[in-house]
């Protein structure tokens, strides 16, 4: 979630199928590192939990599925329904789930720190432009690059987790490909970011945009 596309159907409800999935993600990431970090998880149910925690990042299949004329019920009955919330909150989760992971792996030695700096440091500058945009009444936004590279940073986070189960030649060719995916997921986060600032500038304040007349949303 959180792309352009929800954002004209988008609701106030705060209880959804989309944001529970952003919730257990932004909740499930920091836990997951801090079990790494704490208890020394085996690497397999890390990686399983890992799998789990990355796939709760697709909501937006399901809202585009449900959001299809004649599926209303169903879309009703199961809360498919895209939130200002749930567009807020999902770079959020996003960024607690790979911080949580990445830092809680190196601090417990299941993830090498070569496969992890590259992808915290661009998780850390995008968040700081991001709050800074927000701060100055920009909006940032998420952009179809930031959800790729999403993807390819679950995907370098389980590989990492994995390389803890190879040996030999094996782990070595799968090493320098997982290191290879975190330094292409850092470049593409840092231009993601440029993408965020660029659009967000472009778009001016939201205090300079007419707001449109006040609704009476269903909080629920």
């Amino acid at each position: 979630m959180g792309l352009k596309s929800f954002q004209q159907i988008e609701t106030q409800r705060l209880v959804t199928t989309p944001n529970a999935m952003t919730a257990f993600r932004a909740v499930g990431g920091p836990l997951l590192g801090a079990a790494m970090w704490r208890h020394g998880v085996d690497p397999t149910p890390a990686l399983i939990a890992t799998g789990l925690l990355a796939g709760s990042d697709d909501e937006g299949h399901p809202i585009e599925w449900a959001s299809k004329p004649g599926r209303e019920r169903i879309r009703d009955k199961l809360r498919l329904f895209p939130s200002a919330i749930g567009r807020k909150g999902d770079p959020i989760a996003d960024k607690l789930l790979a911080g949580g992971v990445f830092l809680g792996g190196m601090a417990g030695g299941i993830i090498s720190p070569t496969d992890a700096i590259p992808i915290l440091v661009a998780e850390g500058i995008t968040a700081t432009s991001s709050v800074y945009l927000d701060k100055a009444g920009y909006e940032p936004r998420v952009n179809k690059l930031g959800k790729v590279i999403m993807g390819l940073r679950c995907a370098v986070m389980g590989a990492a987790i994995e390389l803890n189960n190879l040996d030999g030649d094996i782990h070595q060719v799968a090493q320098e490909v997982v290191h290879g995916g975190a330094v292409a997921a850092g470049v593409g986060g840092l231009i993601s970011c440029g993408i965020i600032v660029r659009d967000a500038l472009q778009n001016g304040r939201t205090t300079d945009i007419v707001a449109e007349p006040p609704q009476t949303p269903d909080m629920l």
